[in-house]
């Protein structure tokens, strides 16, 4: 029962979206998406690299996979299987000058140029820690001296580096993203995770 006559009412049509459509329509195989992210942002040649990757239907849709990653010449390197919504992540050991690609439903993705200098970082979280390790190639150039670690842009903690892995005490920090950046000896950025 109204109170008051219906000019008072506000009425409008209410759209739903959700994961089953009423007309669905089969997504062409070329707008389908794989991104690939290295751990530490590059893959180096020679070391066991950490890459994560999320695939994603035409609508930008997260779509679950289990594919190969194929050297140059069709040879299986890796195995990847989504983990959960479209992201998953796979270690394979590159070799400098080669290709390597994925093919997933009748489509050819490429994985980032591997690199034969740089960082190759692997970080490990478990309950009230982040263990992390590095292996670096291209000489003292690429040594990182410092480790920094950021939440909300704001620096949790600076300490020197003496090894090439450690553990870091999370236990009293906030919770949030963990943004490690590792430093050269002038304190130059030289990778994030």
């Amino acid at each position: 029962m109204l109170n008051h006559d219906k000019d008072y009412l506000y009425s409008t049509a209410i759209r739903v979206y959700g994961r089953n459509p009423k007309n669905k329509q089969e997504a062409s195989v070329a707008e389908k998406r794989l991104s690939f992210y290295p751990e530490g942002g590059t893959l180096l040649a020679g070391v066991e690299n950490n890459v994560a990757f999320k695939a994603t239907d035409s609508k930008g849709l997260p779509e679950n996979i289990t594919a190969i990653v194929k050297d140059g010449s069709g040879t299986k390197v890796a195995e990847l299987k989504s983990f959960h919504d479209g992201m998953g992540a796979f270690n394979f050991t590159p070799t400098a000058g080669q290709t390597y690609t994925v093919d997933v439903a009748e489509q050819t993705f490429i994985l980032p140029q591997v690199a034969t200098t740089g960082l190759a970082i692997n970080v490990i979280t478990a309950p009230g820690s982040v263990n992390f390790s590095f292996t670096s190639a291209g000489g003292s150039t690429f040594e990182p001296v410092y480790l920094i670690g950021q939440m909300q842009n704001l620096i949790s903690f600076k300490q020197p580096l003496n090894t090439s892995s450690g553990t870091i005490n999370t236990s009293d920090l906030h919770s949030g993203i963990l943004q490690l950046t590792f430093l050269i000896k002038t304190e130059c950025h030289l990778q994030s995770v």
